[in-house]
């Protein structure tokens, strides 16, 4: 599976959560998802994020060829309920 592949089904499973919650009609989910996102933003930085400041980021990370910080992504899966759990393993390679 490649990155991409990962990337947009992560995107795909935020906005199917989003709509869930707040209803299929982009005038509905998008305003309370970059609210809510907002909102974690500004208690994780202790800095007021006002949700003029993150829209287009938000609708450009979420877009066809959006490609969200992992940062980004993280809470956008918050703001729905979700979380990420990310596992590394590491793959030796034998030299002869």
């Amino acid at each position: 599976m490649t990155a991409r592949v990962i990337v947009n089904a992560v995107k795909t499973a935020i906005k199917t959560e989003a709509q869930a919650i707040w209803g299929e009609d982009d005038k509905q989910w998008i305003p309370n998802l970059v609210k809510r996102y907002c909102e974690l933003e500004s208690q994780e930085t202790g800095k007021t994020i006002k949700t003029v400041q993150r829209r287009s980021q938000i609708l450009t990370a979420l877009g066809e060829n959006g490609n969200p910080t992992l940062e980004t992504a993280a809470r956008l899966a918050a703001c729905v309920g979700g979380e990420f759990q990310l596992a590394f393993q590491r793959t030796e390679i034998k030299r002869f």
